[in-house]
């Protein structure tokens, strides 16, 4: 038991220097791993453009989805009129085969 009591003593300096030692480097590596303000800034900016370009995106889709609408009504004009001038064509002909 009289061994155990120096050894102890020595022990716990020991552990406090050691304990520092794992605690800053902790720190350290924390550090390393936050990020800086710049790059918080180009965060928020690349957010802001994120934002920015999804309306643009939204307001080209429904443009698009508008232009479609249109295309299709014209679509089925021009092939109404066009089957008016098949009618027409054909009735022309029978008339002339009669």
């Amino acid at each position: 038991m009289g061994v155990l009591i120096p050894i102890i003593a020595l022990l716990i300096p020991l552990s406090a220097i050691v304990g520092g030692y794992v605690l800053s480097y902790q720190k350290m590596k924390l550090k390393k791993t936050s990020l800086s303000n710049a790059d918080k800034q180009k965060i928020e900016q690349v957010l802001r453009e994120n934002k920015v370009l999804k309306g643009r995106v939204e307001n080209l889709e429904a443009i698009i989805t508008g232009i479609d609408q249109e295309l299709l009504s014209l679509k089925a004009f021009d092939d109404t009129l066009k089957n008016q001038q098949n009618i027409q064509q054909l009735a022309n002909k029978l008339k002339k085969e009669d």
